[in-house]
């Protein structure tokens, strides 16, 4: 009975709240002068969100990292500069990518004629007073562009660069204090890797590096990779992916997901256009057995006829059981065009959406997949200014309404590229806007579902703080609140509010309220009675498969009758949720 009400009150309040939702934005960089930042990176873990992103703040581009510690809802006061074994603003940095492994943080980046990485081993707090350097002259001088990856279950992150007429990897085994001697991936090749482009793809101890290159680094470029099956240790030739002739049309946006021994690669082809003309098609190939050997010819994703529209804006993912291409097929002047979106369960040998544009008149897509989980954002054409984002449960079969995932109010802090972070069951996507040339780094977290704990709880008996915890929160599913660690026996209450008005800060009965309760539900604890922290509860919400919900915040606390506490009452924090 109590879920039903529960029930009641959501959509109730959802109606009402529907048209007054708007995301809980918040600003990560900390400049406190005019500077152009870059679109951040994010990763993200259980409790944290991570951010990285190079801006002018100090005169040249510099590498900041921030972080937040409750799922993104506020960030670290003060941003950290990683490439601190430079001046600030000194030397141009460029090109930063980040890699979690449980607590350890990982960051790369090209300054001057190095390739470098920085680390934490504590979640972010702190860093490395000297970046180790992990490319130099004998292998590799002047870097263009760095990644990184780890290697599950190995403690091993492996960074590959480009550097010159060639790709090098390089490998730690002991949390980024020492990187092994860098070995050549582009051995016996006449081409040139394209200076702006690398990719690094772990799966298991299977380790992918993907380049472009050419006869020059910005002409007739091929796909290739590259792929090491002990973690990076040792490497097999390199592949060409790409079956036309080798130099005969220019590759772009090669972009490659692995996942269960499962390879696919992507990217934009310029074959058999007119000379001339804006002629670029989708085409992929896979391997099924880690990269040991891939399918005998690529083959063509999009099915678009004539040659007056370009496909670009390649996006890749990979959810549970499928491949998901994503591309524009735009005017090359505008940039500007419908979003196309093909999804294969079978590794490229069928494709499923690729006839029919997804969304029109979209720019900068960005595409991530998790599990079951695919979601993809994007910013409005310039007639509709502001950034979107939707996402599917069921592997793209089926997509929520887009919802608008930025407060800019105009073309006075107009935001061009977002760029999503998917994992540990949430979805965050971060941007920079601003006026002029002046960007300033935002993010936001939790706007599409998910939940984040605010403030603090108010002890009880033995001074054991109650814990409240939400799983669950689709539409047409079951939201699972569970509060823990409270008196054995005792009885309390839950307070849900609906939308951001009802989120509060007030010191009441010795702890801190949280929430302003739109309706509240009865709590019965188990354990035995009169025990400090022994009791626990499990209240199930079913929430109804209609629209109206979708995007709605709902705010949980509990209270507990507690006579050991400061005033008879224990609280937990509050958890801030939307449903998705």
């Amino acid at each position: 009975m109590r879920s039903l009400v529960s029930c009641a009150a959501i959509t109730l309040a959802a109606q009402s709240l529907h048209a007054q939702q708007v995301p809980d934005d918040a600003r990560i960089d900390t400049a406190t002068v005019n500077a152009t930042v870059g679109i951040p990176w994010l990763a993200i873990d259980e409790e944290r969100v991570h951010a990285v992103w190079i801006d002018t703040r100090t005169g040249d581009l510099d590498l900041y990292y921030n972080h937040s510690l409750d799922r993104g809802r506020t960030w670290g006061a003060s941003d950290t500069r990683l490439n601190i074994n430079n001046g600030a603003g000194n030397i141009y940095s460029r090109v930063a990518s980040i890699a979690l492994d449980g607590d350890d943080v990982y960051v790369t980046w090209v300054a001057g004629a190095f390739a470098f990485c920085n680390r934490s081993i504590d979640g972010g707090a702190t860093w490395l007073n000297f970046p180790r350097q992990v490319s130099g002259s004998v292998f590799g001088s002047s870097p263009d562009i760095s990644d990184i990856g780890i290697v599950d279950g190995a403690g091993a992150a492996v960074i590959a660069y480009v550097s010159g007429a060639d790709v090098f990897a390089t490998r730690s085994i002991n949390e980024g204090i020492d990187w092994s001697a860098p070995i050549a991936l582009n051995v016996g090749s006449s081409q040139t890797p394209y200076e702006d482009y690398v990719q690094v793809v772990t799966d298991g101890n299977h380790v992918h590096v993907a380049w472009m290159a050419g006869p020059t680094s910005f002409s007739r470029r091929d796909a290739f990779i590259c792929s090491s099956h002990d973690g990076g240790q040792t490497w097999m030739p390199a592949v060409r992916l790409n079956s036309d002739p080798l130099g005969e049309d220019s590759v772009e946006e090669l972009q490659i997901v692995a996942k269960g021994g499962e390879v696919f690669a992507a990217w934009i082809d310029y074959r058999n256009a007119p000379p001339n003309v804006f002629d670029a098609r989708v085409y992929g190939v896979a391997s099924s057995d880690g990269g040991l050997t891939w399918q005998p010819t690529d083959s063509r994703i999009d099915v678009a006829a004539g040659n007056e529209w370009r496909s670009s804006d390649l996006t890749l993912a990979r959810s549970t059981n499928a491949v998901h291409v994503g591309w524009r097929d735009s005017e090359p002047l505008f940039g500007q065009g419908s979003y196309y979106l093909a999804s294969s369960s079978d590794l490229g040998g069928t494709w499923a959406g690729q006839t029919t544009p997804l969304l029109s008149q979209v720019r900068t897509p960005h595409l991530v997949a998790d599990g079951d989980t695919v979601a993809l954002a994007w910013a409005e054409t310039f007639e509709a200014l502001g950034l979107s984002a939707m996402y599917s449960r069921d592997e793209a079969v089926t997509w929520r309404a887009p919802v608008r995932i930025d407060t800019s109010t105009g073309t006075s802090d107009l935001p061009w590229f977002v760029r999503l972070g998917i994992g540990a069951g949430r979805i965050h996507a971060a941007w920079n806007k601003g006026s002029g040339v002046w960007l300033y780094a935002y993010a936001m977290s939790n706007r599409l579902f998910g939940g984040q704990t605010h403030g603090v709880g108010t002890p009880g008996s033995f001074n054991i703080t109650p814990t409240l915890s939400i799983e669950g929160f689709s539409v047409g599913g079951t939201m699972t609140v569970d509060v823990d660690n409270a008196l054995g026996g005792a009885t309390g209450a839950l307070f849900l509010g609906f939308g951001p008005s009802t989120r509060i800060d007030l010191p009441i009965m010795g702890g801190q309220l949280y929430v302003i309760p739109n309706a509240t539900a009865p709590l019965l604890f188990g354990g035995t009675t009169g025990t400090p922290g022994a009791g626990s509860t499990t209240l199930p919400l079913g929430l109804p498969n209609v629209f109206e919900i979708q995007g709605l915040n709902v705010n949980f606390q509990a209270l507990i009758l507690d006579a050991a506490a400061a005033q008879g009452v224990s609280m937990t924090a509050a958890e801030i949720t939307w449903i998705g």
